[in-house]
């Protein structure tokens, strides 16, 4: 499969928000409380901030005689409060769709993050992934990411 990846484009927005709708409702199979269809209109707002910073790339896929969107990363680089030792960046949100999964999509679409990241200055890159996702962590993981904070959670209407 012959894939490209790209920064996104205005035009790309309602196919990677369909994507991002898509990775949300998956995600809740893993705990997450973020809903996709409630969070539309607000998540379009977020992707075109993210499209016209520059921090969103696509993979493309030739389809008969058109490109077809297969797959998304977000990234960015941290501007936080305060002053860190390194400069960090942030890689979110990386999605393929099923079909495309297992060719080696998900690796190009980070390795252009990575790499955009580093053009930028970043010493180190973070991300997170859903604790009962073990799939995407060891993905990762063999990708030479490594545990560096833990989120904890505790719901309280049992109390």
């Amino acid at each position: 499969m012959s894939v490209s990846i790209t920064p996104a484009e205005s035009d790309d927005l309602d196919a990677v928000l369909e994507c991002w709708v898509d990775l949300v409702q998956g995600q809740r199979a893993y705990g997450s409380h973020i809903e996709g269809e409630a969070n539309r209109e607000a998540a379009r707002d977020l992707l075109g901030q993210y499209i016209a910073g520059e921090m969103l790339a696509v993979a493309h896929r030739a389809v008969d005689d058109a490109e077809e969107i297969i797959g998304f990363v977000m990234f960015y680089r941290d501007q936080g409060l305060f002053e860190e030792s390194v400069h960090r960046g942030v890689i979110e949100n990386v999605y393929v769709v099923p079909s495309a999964r297992g060719d080696g999509v998900g690796s190009a679409l980070m390795d252009y993050a990575e790499t955009e990241l580093a053009d930028r200055g970043v010493e180190v890159v973070g991300l997170s992934a859903m604790a009962e996702n073990r799939t995407a962590q060891e993905w990762y993981r063999s990708r030479g990411y490594e545990e560096h904070r833990v989120v904890m959670e505790q719901r309280l209407d049992d109390h």
